[in-house]
């Protein structure tokens, strides 16, 4: 059977004027690059904050959590089930503190998903097409890449041949694998999100794999 996708849900939009958290959190011990000019991230307990600048003075920011938090936030209310979050988090708020969306906010019910079928004898899904776990850690990039790779193989070893059939089998079995190890590592992840020095030891996993 299939290890169990992590229940979460996401709520974003994009916004003018998300102020740098460099700038108002400046570090004693300067990071190996600005924090504020690569995806970044705020964990709390239930959730997580995504926060990705354009070069455009826009900002795309949203939170993936569970089902429980935003039911207890109502988030898919969007607007005001953001400033509701928001004023869970003071440092995040002052952040937003002088920002506003300039496009309407978009609820997903439900973030994860996965396809029982990958693959037949004249078709395949790449791995982002046949399931998606969570954006936490972008393991959507690493499955697709390590997919075209496979899918490469299989055609440059196998097309036209009889262990084409066989060959498509092995490369749907190998992705839903991997789907099934990032469900279990996000999975850990957002039970952990209380918890950081664990969640920094699980994502080190993902790091190291990757």
């Amino acid at each position: 059977g299939f290890a169990p996708m992590p229940k979460t849900q996401a709520l974003f939009s994009h916004f003018h004027g998300v102020q740098r958290w460099d700038a108002l959190h400046p570090s004693s011990a300067p990071p190996p690059y600005p924090v504020d000019d690569a995806a970044l991230h705020h964990v709390f307990d239930g959730g997580w904050i995504w926060i990705l600048r354009f070069n455009n003075g826009v900002t795309s920011a949203g939170v993936g959590a569970t089902d429980d938090l935003f039911s207890r936030l109502d988030l898919a209310e969007g607007r005001p089930g953001w400033e509701r979050l928001l004023e869970q988090l003071p440092s995040v708020r002052e952040q937003f503190r002088a920002a506003e969306p300039c496009l309407p906010f978009r609820h997903l019910p439900r973030l994860a998903f996965r396809t029982p079928t990958v693959a037949a004898e004249n078709w395949a899904l790449t791995p982002s097409a046949a399931g998606f776990v969570d954006p936490l850690l972008s393991t959507g990039f690493p499955l697709t890449l390590l997919g075209v790779q496979r899918l490469a193989r299989l055609l440059e070893r196998d097309w036209g041949s009889e262990r084409w059939r066989s060959g498509l089998g092995g490369y749907q079995a190998a992705t839903l694998t991997q789907l099934d190890q990032t469900a279990a590592l996000i999975g850990s992840l957002y039970r952990n999100m209380n918890d950081f020095e664990t969640f920094a030891n699980l994502s080190l996993l993902y790091f190291a794999a990757a």
